[in-house]
């Protein structure tokens, strides 16, 4: 049977924009297809695994949330993004962006002064992210 990998793939950023966390095997379930056609269909569209494609994503709403929720600890963060505990997600951020959650919110804190902080710096720590991860593979 012939997908349409491009709709499928978008339909599969889009569930995890809103649940990053969500499974393969629940996705597929939703979507009536066998979890390989899903990981296929992104490996075609952004030559990337699911796993890559759904930490990446897990990766930027961290950062939105550091970056923009000054009032939220780094515990309640993780918790916020399914982490267990602050040590798992810590660990993910560093594998990430060579920072740990604090050190990457002082960062941004220093870069935007300490009136806020800006979309600008969000945008290029994403960015630089996004370029180690596809130089990498």
């Amino acid at each position: 049977m012939a997908y349409d990998h491009v709709g499928l793939s978008r339909w599969i950023s889009s569930e995890l924009e809103k649940r990053p966390r969500t499974s393969l095997a629940l996705l597929a379930r939703e979507a009536s297809v066998d979890r390989h056609t899903i990981d296929k269909a992104i490996r075609l569209t952004g030559k990337r695994s699911f796993r890559q494609l759904q930490s990446e994503i897990l990766r930027t709403k961290a950062v939105e949330l550091i970056t923009n929720s000054a009032n939220l600890s780094i515990k309640e963060i993780s918790y916020l993004l399914g982490y267990r505990s602050s040590r798992a997600f810590s660990r993910f951020i560093r594998q990430g962006y060579n920072r740990t959650p604090s050190e990457l919110r002082k960062e941004m804190r220093n870069k935007a002064g300490y009136e806020g902080f800006s979309h600008e710096i969000t945008t290029a720590i994403t960015c630089e992210t996004s370029h180690s991860v596809t130089t990498e593979q």
